[in-house]
């Protein structure tokens, strides 16, 4: 079974987004009205488009595709996960329960790019806030998703990042004191089903953002910049509707981090 990390944006610029995301160097895979998919080196990330003035609207949302959902269904309820079924658009999806105020979502697998990606260093990664680390952790590698695995985490607690086995992309988890005043965007509650999905923030990682930043801003996104971290370098970008955008630059100081 192949699970990739492909958070979904919902945004009601899906045009301009997509035009964004390409300058940052993805590169597309499925385009329709109201739904697309770009595939980053590793990972993907879906749009979703909604009304303006949408409570979605700039919500990013934790969420994976797989070649077998059954598989992945079967997986998730034998890790004790109550989930559920159902179609949008005639797409089959699965939602499983998870211990973030929301669910995740399953989708089937996009074809693979024609070309690959532009940037092939860039990593989809998006990272949940919470004030957990290691029990969100132990949630994901204990069954959460299937194929993660603990790739780096700091030595006080306060960070983990995650790797999806086969090259499907990255997972960050960074601690926060207090989610009302340092949350991502929360999502709405569904009417129908009467839940809501897991917010995230939409973040890349990328080996060498000094280099990436020089062929972002020839691609037209003139606002991208470098902003030096205690732990490393991160361009900063904004997408069209507002929000910041961080890339990582991949960690090679590992003072007060250890691998695994």
């Amino acid at each position: 079974m192949r699970v990739v990390i492909r958070p979904i944006r919902y945004t009601s610029a899906i045009a301009d987004t997509r035009a964004w995301a390409i300058a940052l160097g993805m590169t597309p895979l499925v385009e329709t009205e109201d739904w697309q998919v770009l595939a980053a080196g590793a990972g993907r990330l879906a749009l979703h488009r909604v009304p303006a003035g949408n409570p979605l609207d700039g919500v990013t949302t934790l969420a994976v595709e797989t070649d077998d959902l059954d598989a992945l269904e079967h997986r998730w309820r034998g890790a004790g996960l109550r989930t559920r079924r159902t179609e949008e658009g005639g797409i089959p999806l699965v939602f499983a329960s998870t211990p973030f105020d929301g669910e995740i979502a399953a989708g089937e697998l996009s074809p693979g790019p024609v070309e690959p990606p532009r940037e092939a260093e860039l990593v989809m990664m998006p990272m949940l806030t919470t004030p957990d680390v290691p029990a969100a952790t132990d949630w994901f590698t204990a069954g959460g998703l299937p194929g993660l695995r603990r790739r780096i985490s700091s030595e006080r607690g306060g960070w983990t990042d995650l790797e999806m086995e086969g090259g499907g992309g990255l997972v960050a988890i960074h601690a926060t004191g207090n989610l009302e005043a340092d949350p991502p965007a929360t999502a709405p509650v569904d009417p129908r089903s009467g839940t809501r999905e897991v917010a995230v923030w939409c973040s890349f990682e990328h080996p060498d953002v000094d280099a990436l930043l020089e062929r972002v801003r020839a691609a037209g996104l003139d606002d991208a910049r470098v902003h030096d971290e205690a732990y490393n370098r991160t361009l900063i970008t904004v997408a069209p509707d507002g929000d910041q955008v961080w890339v990582n630059g991949e960690m090679a100081d590992l003072y007060g981090y250890r691998r695994g």
